[in-house]
């Protein structure tokens, strides 16, 4: 299944923690999820397929090295397999909820290969509205020799 999620949902987590996946992002995701705690203060989301790809490069990291052993274990320790129920709902663990601050209201951003799951709050102190940084985005891109 191709991968293309793109876009940027609002949501509400209801009573039980559970999210509503973006049909848009179901499509690409597929039924069978992986979440799994970022290097953000969020939660990224993985078709099977693509956690799959993620977890090969990964697990070929030397444990020689105790970085790497540590880059396994966080991975792997704070993800989870879920299948979503007939209404494209998952249940965001307790233990993910806090890591990333989560509450009612959240932030759902397709980033391609993969979502992500932010509290709306700490998503709008991280990435506030594109004027803010309209320059430094500008630069970045010219920089990266991105043609748009």
């Amino acid at each position: 299944m191709a991968v293309n999620m793109n876009g940027k949902f609002q949501r509400s987590l209801d009573t039980k923690c559970r999210l509503i996946i973006p049909s848009k992002l179901r499509d690409s995701l597929g039924s069978k999820i992986v979440l799994a705690a970022s290097f953000d203060k969020c939660i990224d989301v993985y078709s099977a397929e693509e956690w799959s790809k993620f977890t090969e490069k990964l697990d070929k990291l030397p444990n020689t090295k105790e970085s790497y052993r540590a880059i396994k274990q966080y991975f792997h320790s704070n993800a989870n397999d879920f299948e979503l129920d007939s209404q494209g709902r998952v249940t965001i663990p307790q233990e993910l909820m806090e890591m990333c601050g989560l509450d009612k209201d959240v932030t759902v951003v397709g980033l391609g290969n993969k979502a992500q799951i932010w509290s709306t709050e700490v998503y709008l102190e991280t990435y506030p509205p594109f004027e803010q940084f309209r320059e430094k985005v500008i630069e970045s891109v010219e920089e990266l020799d991105i043609d748009l």
